[in-house]
């Protein structure tokens, strides 16, 4: 779920940008720095083999919403 707001939210994502990018590191990091999750986003510690909780993606969608 993450990654795909990620590429919905994220202006500047090229083709090579998805190519190279590294699971799940480089998506979480993107996610982070528009405030889909990290720090103020109410999303804490992410576990990237963990299933999303149904409050987690509304947060998620919510913050990407807002780009």
């Amino acid at each position: 779920m993450m990654k795909v707001l990620t590429v919905a939210a994220k202006k500047n994502l090229t083709p090579t940008d998805v190519k190279s990018a590294k699971w799940p590191t480089s998506w979480v990091n993107w996610a982070g720095e528009l405030g889909i999750v990290g720090p103020g986003s109410d999303i804490g510690g992410l576990d990237p083999k963990a299933p999303a909780t149904r409050g987690d993606v509304f947060v998620m969608i919510y913050h990407a919403a807002k780009m």
